[in-house]
């Protein structure tokens, strides 16, 4: 599974300018944060 990695730099730039941030910047965000979160549903079930 190939997940986009944000450079910092790019990610402070971002947060400068979240008035213009782009639709395409908003979805890689939040494909991030939705990877994220199956990942560590993920680690949760396979302690059980």
């Amino acid at each position: 599974m190939n997940i986009p990695r944000v450079a910092p730099k790019n990610m402070h730039d971002g947060f400068g300018n979240l008035r213009n941030v782009s639709s395409e910047n908003k979805i890689d965000v939040i494909t991030l944060i939705f990877a994220a979160a199956i990942m560590g549903i993920s680690i949760l079930y396979g302690r059980k």
